[in-house]
């Protein structure tokens, strides 16, 4: 990446900020950087918490792109119709 260090430690912390901000009863299951081929780089991380993914897109300038919702376990019926509806909820632009 063509990014200088400092740059990216001031953007991992801003995420990491966001994140705690809104998290902070969950933990980080993954954090990585993508590049694409056209040199498009987004930021993606998995948050956890009580059986829900929460999963977190951001743009190089560590704006929040998408937040999908998913449980972790797609058959647990006990978590009812009202969950399955925030499965695939769209936040942000």
């Amino acid at each position: 990446m063509n990014q200088p260090t400092g740059t990216m430690n001031t953007l991992l912390h801003a995420i990491f900020r966001y994140i705690g901000e809104r998290f902070s009863e969950g933990y980080i299951n993954g954090l990585e950087t993508l590049t694409d081929k056209k040199g498009k780089v987004v930021h993606r991380a998995e948050i956890r918490i009580n059986d829900i993914s929460h999963f977190l897109t951001f743009n190089e300038n560590g704006l929040l792109l998408r937040h999908l919702v998913k449980p972790l376990f797609e058959g647990d019926h006990f978590l009812g119709n009202a969950h399955r509806l925030k499965s695939d909820t769209k936040i942000g632009t």
